[in-house]
């Protein structure tokens, strides 16, 4: 169904773009190198408006111009105040995760049986030091070990 939606129009021909050879200097090329990684980013996000704009200002790099200033009305700003909490909220948990599956490791190795390792995640739900959010706070960055 996409493709049907997309077939009529280049603005989301990423492939395309990105097989543009860039004539201008190394600065273009990187430039153009840049909008076609963001562009495929945002086909993976499904943000079709962003897939416009980064192929747009790829195919302006290709053609050497120098890139101009972006116009707050060429980006639109998305999500709610909830969204970004719950997206903030997703991130300190897989954070959270990365730093318990990284200490289950070291036990492991060290012979511990993975098999008795319960893991949690507590995200900052559970801080040690009360902070406001985006406080950095190196006490609210601990791995708990419980011995029962």
């Amino acid at each position: 169904m996409l493709s049907a939606c997309a077939a009529g129009t280049n603005d989301w021909d990423t492939a395309g773009v990105a097989a543009m050879k860039p004539a201008g200097s190394a600065f273009s090329q990187a430039l153009h190198k840049r909008y076609v990684e963001r562009a495929a980013f945002e086909v993976g996000e499904g943000d079709w408006s962003s897939v416009t704009f980064f192929n747009s200002r790829a195919r302006s790099s290709v053609l050497g111009n120098p890139p101009a200033p972006q116009k707050v009305e060429e980006r639109a700003l998305k999500g709610g105040v909830d969204e970004i909490k719950a997206a903030h909220a997703k991130l300190v948990s897989a954070l959270a995760t990365k730093r318990n599956e990284a200490v289950k490791a070291a036990l492991v190795k060290e012979g511990v049986d993975a098999k008795s390792i319960v893991m949690s995640a507590k995200g900052d739900t559970s801080l040690q030091v009360p902070t406001p959010t985006n406080t950095r706070e190196p006490r609210n960055r601990r791995i708990e070990i419980v011995l029962q």
